[in-house]
């Protein structure tokens, strides 16, 4: 029998000696967008256990306070800093449930509402702080006991039920389970750290639906009725229709400028096109195409081109947001009436590379990882037609996701692929339910890792066109069918 072999015996001995019917009733501990930085676990040294889960605020290396509320209702009774040996302030509340008791504990507190008293399930109980040892660190450390005072490991409940080494947790292929739900979660429970989104969302069934003449990487497209337009790759003026019944391509006339790193949409029946001003002819005119006599007219120069801006239409006119490191904070409108630009609110920091965008119900939503000086930050934000203004309080993305590419679908936006690091493309699919603001994870995925692809969505289907692999561009098509 190996070492943890022998570990797992003595942890599945001792609760099953101790552990009691656990009521499903606990609320999270707090109402922030707040995350887990430390799980519970076991160790081979019981010095070095957690056995609680420590909570924080913030991205990165930030650590904000934020309120912390009582996870169930009880008794409460709150002890100042050097009362427990490295909790600094912190409070314990002790719970009843169809005649069982246990205790929920808090501590590093900053400060606490009450000493003593009654608390319901959600009152505030105080601020996280870093009183104790808690590294100078603002946060919560939680626990769920079913003794008090109790420093023992033996009556320290995990609130997870996965029991785990601190080498192995959280190792939830290994007991997926359901983390803790069926014993002490009302809603679903925490996550451990480094656990995706649960997951959400549609699954999509993907087919090769034709391939492209040659690999491609970068692509720009747009939906037009029942057809769809691809411009761009490495031939700049390229135009192609793509028929979704039949799988086939057509050459149509070329652009007469470039929109290879640029823009293109249709609004009410016509397509339009914009360039970068960077690439080929270093043109940023506003383009648009007459199907009848397959011919292009340009129009005004957009006064602040960028390469891969995130394109979106509302209200009559067209929104390109942000761009590829180049004036990356501009964002500009082309009114499809007057075919004319205006100028619009710069967008607040963090600065965005390759962002991708969507409309819904009349607001511009944007989707982006920072790079500069805030690389590796994500970004949402929302943008309001109507008043000119930027709202910065949405959820940031939860993972690095720079050069992904969006569509809706209903009320959640889709956030396909991207890079997940300074390297590798990724597979992964990220919804955002906008009526909710909250991120999850689709149980699909895309059928390969990429990102700087061109993507529609006619009905129920995703169409995917060249993009950036590992280590080639493609030739295929994708078609995916959200079930």
């Amino acid at each position: 029998m190996t070492r943890h072999m022998l570990w797992t015996l003595l942890i599945s001995l001792t609760h099953a000696s101790t552990a009691f019917a656990s009521p499903k009733v606990l609320k999270l501990p707090f109402q922030d967008d707040v995350r887990i930085v430390q799980g519970w676990h076991y160790n081979f040294d019981p010095k070095k256990s957690h056995q609680g889960i420590d909570f924080k605020k913030g991205r990165a290396n930030e650590w904000l306070a934020f309120t912390i509320t009582a996870a169930y209702e009880g008794q409460i009774t709150c002890h100042p800093n050097g009362t427990y040996a490295g909790y600094g302030n912190v409070c314990v509340i002790r719970h009843s449930f169809q005649q069982q008791t246990f205790y929920t504990l808090y501590a590093h507190l900053e400060s606490y509402a009450k000493n003593s008293g009654y608390v319901n399930t959600g009152d505030s109980i105080g601020q996280a702080g870093k009183t104790g040892a808690a590294n100078g660190l603002v946060h919560l450390h939680f626990e769920v006991m079913n003794e008090s005072p109790c420093m023992k490991s033996w009556c320290r409940e995990d609130p997870y039920d996965i029991y785990d080494t601190v080498d192995q947790y959280p190792n939830i292929s290994s007991n997926p389970g359901t983390m803790g739900a069926e014993r002490w979660w009302a809603d679903d429970p925490p996550l451990p750290p480094g656990a995706p989104p649960a997951p959400c969302g549609p699954n999509i069934l993907w087919q090769v639906a034709g391939r492209m003449p040659e690999p491609e990487d970068v692509m720009v497209s747009a939906a037009l009725g029942d057809k769809i337009h691809i411009f761009g790759g490495s031939r700049y003026l390229n135009h192609r229709l793509y028929d979704p019944a039949d799988g086939s391509l057509h050459d149509l006339s070329l652009l007469p400028h470039s929109i290879s790193n640029g823009a293109a949409i249709s609004v009410t029946g016509t397509l339009y096109a914009f360039g970068d001003g960077m690439i080929f002819d270093r043109s940023a005119y506003a383009m648009t195409w007459t199907e009848a006599t397959d011919s292009w007219v340009s129009h005004t120069l957009n006064p602040h081109p960028r390469r891969f801006p995130a394109t979106s239409a509302a209200n009559g006119k067209i929104y390109l947001m942000g761009g590829f490191n180049y004036e990356v904070e501009k964002a500009t409108a082309f009114d499809i009436e007057t075919l004319t630009w205006s100028v619009l609110t710069p967008i607040p920091p963090p600065e965005l590379d390759l962002p991708t965008s969507v409309a819904y119900e009349g607001k511009i939503y944007v989707f982006s990882t920072a790079t500069g000086e805030d690389l590796g930050s994500t970004s949402a934000l929302m943008y309001d037609p109507n008043t000119d203004d930027w709202t910065t309080s949405l959820p940031p993305l939860p993972y690095y996701r720079y050069g992904s590419r969006a569509v809706v679908h209903g009320s959640s936006v889709l956030l396909l692929g991207g890079r997940e690091n300074a390297e590798t493309p990724t597979s992964s699919i990220n919804v955002f339910d906008i009526k909710s603001g909250q991120w999850c994870t689709s149980p699909g995925a895309l059928p390969e890792p990429m990102l700087l692809f061109a993507v529609e969505k006619l009905g129920n289907s995703i169409y995917i066109f060249g993009g950036a692999r590992a280590n080639r561009d493609s030739v295929d098509i994708w078609k995916g069918v959200i079930q």
